[in-house]
Parts: structure tokens; sequence; C-alpha cells
């Protein structure tokens, strides 16, 4: 196999002449990130409706509230998902995160939250009410939600007394 490597590095492939030098395409600047500094509290209009859309689903005793670092979490995929033009799950999930859905092609709240609902896994995830905070980002036409439980800052929290 060592000699196959230095065989193949050895060879020269002659071109056929001057290489035309051709002006790369103008790089548009990044779009900006965003970032829990910048959008703390402010969610978008999209994600206000996804929250009360999956309330109303779930109920009055299994609500789901927003969460900044949520939110931002699912922005963030919702960009890169853009970016790379690719739908894809995260693998593992980032930590704190214990379901994820996400969707392409629809531009408004109510289609893409009627997409996950006609989907019995995505709609699983949304209506358990095990997770009391979501979040949601979009870029374009892709869409993400992440949902988790995070059972310190719930209000029935047992209490901190010690056994003795």
């Amino acid at each position: 196999m060592r000699w196959l490597s230095q065989w193949w590095n050895g060879l020269v492939f002659p071109l056929p002449g001057p290489v035309p030098v051709t002006e790369r395409p103008p790089v548009s600047p990044p779009r900006p990130r965003v970032s829990p500094e910048t959008e703390p509290i402010d969610i978008t209009a999209d994600v206000n409706t996804l929250v009360r859309l999956v309330n109303e689903q779930r109920g009055v005793s299994r609500t789901c509230q927003p969460m900044a670092r949520l939110n931002y979490s699912a922005q963030i995929w919702a960009e890169c998902m853009a970016e790379n033009q690719r739908l894809e799950h995260r693998s593992p999930l980032p930590a704190g995160i214990n379901g994820e859905i996400i969707a392409w092609g629809s531009y408004d709240a109510a289609s893409t939250f009627q997409q996950w609902m006609n989907s019995p896994p995505h709609r699983a995830i949304m209506l358990d009410g095990r997770y009391r905070f979501c979040g949601f980002g979009r870029d374009g036409a892709y869409w993400c939600g992440v949902f988790a439980y995070y059972p310190w800052a719930s209000s029935d929290q047992p209490s901190k007394q010690k056994a003795v």
C-alpha cells in the first residue's frame, strides 16, 4: 500500500494550456446570528404563535413556557439548516434539550404547526406534558422547535430539606 501512495503522490497531470483565471463571485456578508444577549426575552411573532398553538393543543394544565435559551438554540439550528440547505436533526441533542422537531417548506407558523401535528412523532413531542419549556426558531422556510424538562425550574419542586 505504501508504494501505491508514493506512486499516486508522484503523478503529475499536465494541463492542456494556460488556465484561464476567472473572478470569484462576490462573497455575501455573513448573516447576523441571534444571541441570548441581543434577544434575551423578545421573541418573534412566529414564536409567539407556535407557543400559543402548542399550548392550545396541550390544555391548561400542561402548558409549555417559552425560554430564551431554547429559542436561541432553535434559532441557531434553523439558521444552520438554511445555510447548508439541508433538513436534519442534531445528534446528539445539545445538553438540556430532550425533544427536537424540524420542518421545511412553509413560511408561516400556522402551516408549520399543522405539518408537525400531521406527523405522529412530531405531534407526540409537542403534546408531551413532561416538556415544560420550549423554544422555536426559523430561517426562511426552515423551522426548529426544541422542548425540555428542567425539574429545577418548575414551580412544583420538592423541598430541599435534608433527610434526618
